[in-house]
C-alpha cells in the first residue's frame, strides 16, 4: 500500500497537470517587481490592472508579503475613493476577493493603519456602501484580531 501511495505521489508531483504554462511562469516571474512599482503610490484602478495582470500568480514569501501591504495601505491612502473600488469589484467581483484575501496584520505589522481603517469603515463609509464597509471590517478585524493572538 505504501508503495502505491508513494508511486502516485510521484506521479503528480512529476506530471503537468498542477504546473503553469511558459507564458504564465513569465508573466508571475515580473509580478514581485511590478508590486515594488506601487511604492510610488497606489490607486484602486492601478491595483486592479495590476490584479488583471498578476492575479493568477500564486503569492508566497516575499510576494505575498508585499500584497498584504498593499492590501492594507490602499484603503489607508484611498478611502475617500472607495466608490472606484466599488465600481471595480462590481465589474470583477474577484478583486474584492483578491484584496481582502491580502489583509494581514500579522505579516504587515501596520496595525495602526488597519485600525484607522476599521474606524473609517464605522465613521466614513459612504453612502451606499454600507455592506462593502462591513466587509472591509470583517477582513481588518479578523487581522487585527490574528495579531492579538500572536502575543
Amino acid at each position: 500500500m505504501k508503495v502505491f501511495l508513494i508511486s502516485c505521489l510521484v506521479l503528480c508531483l512529476n506530471s503537468n497537470i498542477f504546473a503553469m504554462s511558459k507564458a504564465d511562469k513569465k508573466i508571475c516571474a515580473k509580478a514581485y517587481d511590478s508590486l515594488q512599482a506601487f511604492n510610488k503610490g497606489i490607486s484602486f484602478t492601478s491595483f486592479y490592472e495590476y490584479y488583471q495582470k498578476y492575479g493568477k500568480c500564486q503569492m508566497d514569501g516575499a510576494f505575498a508579503e508585499e500584497h498584504s501591504i498593499f492590501s492594507t495601505i490602499i484603503f489607508f491612502k484611498n478611502w475617500d475613493k472607495l466608490g472606484e473600488f466599488a465600481k471595480l469589484i462590481k465589474k470583477t467581483p474577484g478583486f474584492k476577493k483578491y484584496v481582502l484575501a491580502g489583509v494581514n496584520v500579522t505579516v504587515t505589522g501596520i496595525v495602526k493603519e488597519s485600525k484607522q481603517i476599521l474606524k473609517n469603515t464605522k465613521e466614513k463609509c459612504p453612502k451606499g456602501h454600507k455592506k462593502l464597509c462591513s466587509e472591509i471590517h470583517q477582513s481588518f478585524k479578523s487581522a487585527l484580531d490574528d495579531e492579538m493572538k500572536s502575543y
